[in-house]
């Protein structure tokens, strides 16, 4: 902080004031860092909430409860003043957060590898040119053959 003479302050005014920002520059400083950890808390748990609705048909009952028990420490714990307690919340909150990313990741190999397993006629001529157009609807040919996406230079 910076003190300077202006608007007719003494020296023992400026003096003064320095000194009582020292004495409460601790103070300050786990204010301001309380402060970030809150935004980062609520910035946290909107995004979680966000990704939950968005992939509700995709995660189980367990997964989504373990985030919103964590979403919910959260916010209890940013309505305190204490530091510690919050930076832990958050850090739960982060392993929750994970687990929760990688249920979504593990369901989304699932069905990539599903659809491998069973290509439809657009995968099967990208990949395996020896595959007949013959056992194909003939809807799927056309849409197939119409499409630029499916001339491949390969």
């Amino acid at each position: 902080m910076r003190i300077e003479q202006s608007a007719g302050l003494s020296k023992e005014e400026i003096e003064r004031r320095r000194r009582d920002a020292d004495v409460h520059a601790e103070e300050d400083k786990q204010k301001r860092q309380l402060a970030e950890l809150r935004n980062q808390a609520e910035t946290m748990t909107w995004q979680l909430e966000k990704l939950i609705q968005e992939h509700e048909a995709k995660l189980r009952a367990s997964d989504r409860e373990a985030v919103t028990k964590a979403i919910e420490q959260t916010r209890t714990a940013a309505k305190g003043n204490n530091l510690e307690t919050l930076k832990t919340a958050i850090h739960q909150l982060e392993q929750a957060s994970h687990a929760l990313s990688q249920a979504l990741y593990a369901k989304a190999n699932a069905q990539t590898d599903a659809s491998a397993a069973h290509p439809g006629p657009v995968m099967a001529l990208r990949t395996n040119r020896t595959t007949s157009l013959a056992t194909w609807p003939l809807k799927a040919v056309r849409k197939t053959l119409s499409t630029p996406s499916s001339w491949s230079s390969e």
